[in-house]
């Protein structure tokens, strides 16, 4: 039977206000309690936090892959998993502290890809920082509630897909260098691309996306 890490995140103190701001204290010795996962997991390696039913939730990823794939879905109890493919190079290590999860990936000695997957609870707002450099990115997040996505440490390619915004227009922030962004949004949702590339797809009013370019990309497209 396969193992999976948890850890018990607090996420009710949280609120929308501040979360890139905010100074990161998390815990990297708080995932160490190991227990059996009845439901079968992906071949590899699995961490997993379970939440306390708060609305708010920020996840970081601190270190470098070649590959790193980022979805949401329905967790049951679960407020993430992070995923490494069985034999890959890398095994996952994740910390959290009041509602900030931190996720870092650890060399395992194999020969396999420095690939990454995270699954996010789709019922908690999440916003969402990837710190470290990447080969590939997909942010798969149509089917996630988000208050704003990082992409810092830079990409070969990334490809964003976005879900209908709130209230108020989402916020992307894209640095570090991206050789070609590829940004999706619902249909009729208008996206602003501003800073040190400029682009825009009009919409059909309500509520859309600014993405701010804080570096050079080398291509970008909007769909």
């Amino acid at each position: 039977m396969p193992t999976a890490q948890r850890c018990r995140l607090g996420t009710a103190r949280l609120t929308r206000r501040g979360w890139f701001g905010a100074a990161l204290a998390l815990a990297a010795a708080g995932c160490d309690e190991r227990v059996p996962v009845g439901v079968p997991e992906p071949p590899g390696h699995v961490a997993r936090g379970r939440g306390d039913g708060g609305r708010f939730a920020k996840f970081e990823l601190v270190s470098p892959a070649a590959t790193v794939t980022v979805r949401a879905a329905d967790l049951a109890g679960d407020l993430y998993r992070v995923t490494t493919p069985a034999g890959g190079g890398v095994r996952p290590v994740v910390g959290s502290r009041g509602g900030l999860v931190r996720a870092a990936l650890r060399p395992t000695g194999a020969a396999g890809p420095d690939a990454v997957e995270i699954t996010l609870h789709a019922g908690v707002r999440w916003a969402l920082l990837l710190r470290a450099g990447a080969g590939e990115v997909l942010l798969d997040l149509a089917a996630a509630a988000l208050t704003g996505v990082a992409v810092v440490g830079g990409a070969g390619r990334l490809r964003l897909f976005l879900p209908r915004p709130a209230a108020v227009a989402g916020r992307v922030w894209l640095a570090a260098g991206i050789g070609r962004a590829e940004v999706w949004a619902p249909p009729g949702v208008p996206v602003v691309v501003r800073g040190a590339a400029r682009a825009a797809r009009p919409g059909l009013g309500g509520p859309g996306y600014v993405v701010e370019a804080r570096s050079a990309l080398g291509e970008l497209l909007l769909h």
